[in-house]
């Protein structure tokens, strides 16, 4: 199971290309649908201008998995990000660290662009999808 963060969502649908918009696109069009967080989907649909981009995409992502992320993921999350900062890892922002510990969670990888999960998997069994 492969979790696409939303950094590489958004290469994605701006047309950008890159390893990881590669590997999306390998994994669409292999049938190997990737799966999403509800926060994933958040950053994504938030930063669209165009109501018309904002629809598209709602229904490209309503037609794919949606995984849950409880109440002890979301506090696994805190505690994750509160033991990163005392190791002197500084995360960005705390949901990477709930879309990490949701991975772990799910016995997931992620697919991202993002250099915080690098960082975090240096000191959690995160498993990050390698590419090129």
């Amino acid at each position: 199971m492969k979790i696409i963060d939303s950094s590489v969502w958004i290469a994605y649908f701006n047309g950008d290309q890159h390893p990881q918009t590669e590997t999306l696109v390998r994994l669409l069009e292999e049938d190997e649908e990737p799966v999403l967080f509800p926060v994933i989907a958040l950053e994504v649909l938030a930063g669209f201008k165009s109501d018309a981009d904002f629809n598209k995409v709602r229904v490209i992502f309503s037609r794919l998995d949606l995984l849950e992320l409880s109440a002890e993921v979301h506090v696994k999350a805190a505690a994750l990000y509160r033991g990163l900062r005392k190791k002197g890892v500084t995360v960005r922002g705390v949901t990477d660290c709930l879309i990490a510990q949701g991975c772990i969670e799910y016995g997931a990888s992620l697919l991202t662009m993002d250099r915080d999960f690098r960082a975090i998997s240096r000191h959690i069994p995160l498993k990050l999808v390698e590419t090129g």
